[in-house]
């Protein structure tokens, strides 16, 4: 992030880990200046993020509290996922905060471009708070275009050009690894850190997620994360993926295998994992496994996660959020 984004950020938190704020009091507590929380200050009154407050003072002008208005605007978080010929609508309505105040999951006969602008148009009708959208689909997506998905219906439509135009507000698509790793990259807080989620699906071959400086890692032509091409050069058939989930061995060893190539190649400060197959004592194997060709020191903090879908929903929540508030871009 730039320094005004750090600097606003922390000024942000501060406020709603307080509640309110005096601007003497969040000086205090952010270390910046008078000056510095005034201008922030002012801008986040300004766009409504905001409110003051008068409190009583000992004499003297009454001083103003500022109050983190969590409403000033809401946004909707959409999944889409196919699993054995289910079809998953997730969605989830998060406030300014990121915090989840709403979440249901849909099973629609079928999941096409006017069945989601419809769903997408009634929902804000009933939230006329919600001005800005998140996006994700199993699959690969370009400028907003989404080039390859489980969901054949979807396939060449460019969902953000036309979700914000049919509606008019901002739109933001994203591949559902990259918003996974993105969740649990906020919900940690590791700013400089990097990480890689790797999930095996039941019905698809590995996919991985990857944020590097707080910002998903997409490569120069969009295709990092497509982990299941390289397992499947180095002998594991990308079509045979998630038949090994039925036999121990073979499953574990794609684990290591994958847990090998991504620290070999990216050397990240966290790996997760998110499949409910392996257990807490299946991980210590591999990463023993792993350790007799790069050493302990090299491996990365490897963590198991079971809730894929609701680090999803939290990845697109923050991610959103953060587009809108920082005006910054979400992928390098």
């Amino acid at each position: 992030m730039e320094l005004k984004q750090l600097n606003m950020e922390c000024i942000r938190k501060a406020i709603q880990a307080e509640g309110s704020c005096t601007k003497a009091s969040l000086s205090r507590l952010t270390g910046l200046s008078l000056a510095t929380c005034n201008n922030f200050l002012n801008e986040m009154q300004e766009s409504g993020e905001l409110v003051i407050e008068q409190i009583e003072s000992q004499g003297g002008r009454p001083a103003c509290q500022y109050v983190y208005n969590k409403d000033y605007r809401h946004v909707l978080c959409v999944y889409l996922k196919v699993v054995d010929d289910v079809r998953n609508v997730v969605y989830a309505i998060a406030n300014a905060t990121g915090e989840i105040i709403e979440q249901d999951i849909l099973h629609p006969d079928w999941i096409d471009f006017p069945y989601l602008l419809q769903f997408l148009r009634e929902t804000m009708e009933r939230d006329p708070l919600i001005d800005v959208i998140g996006i994700s689909v199993p699959g690969n997506v370009y400028q907003g275009v989404i080039e390859r998905c489980d969901i054949s219906s979807l396939l060449g439509i460019n969902m953000q050009a036309d979700v914000t135009e049919a509606l008019g507000v901002k739109v933001i698509v994203e591949n559902d690894m990259n918003f996974v790793a993105y969740g649990y990259y906020c919900e940690n807080n590791q700013i400089n850190h990097s990480l890689v989620a790797i999930d095996f699906p039941l019905s698809d071959p590995v996919g991985a997620g990857i944020v590097i400086g707080g910002k998903i890692y997409n490569g120069y032509s969009r295709f990092a994360g497509e982990l299941s091409y390289a397992l499947a050069e180095s002998g594991v058939d990308r079509a045979q993926q998630p038949a090994s989930l039925l036999e121990k061995s073979v499953f574990l060893n794609l684990v290591a295998k994958s847990i090998l190539m991504v620290t070999c190649v990216l050397n990240p400060n966290c790996i997760v994992l998110t499949c409910e197959c392996i257990a807490e004592q299946d991980l210590k194997e591999v990463l023993t496994y792993c350790e007799q060709f790069v050493g302990p020191y090299h491996i990365p903090n490897v963590v198991l996660r079971h809730d894929f879908y609701q680090l999803c929903i939290n990845g697109i929540a923050r991610a959103t959020l953060n587009s809108v508030q920082y005006q910054f871009q979400l992928n390098v």
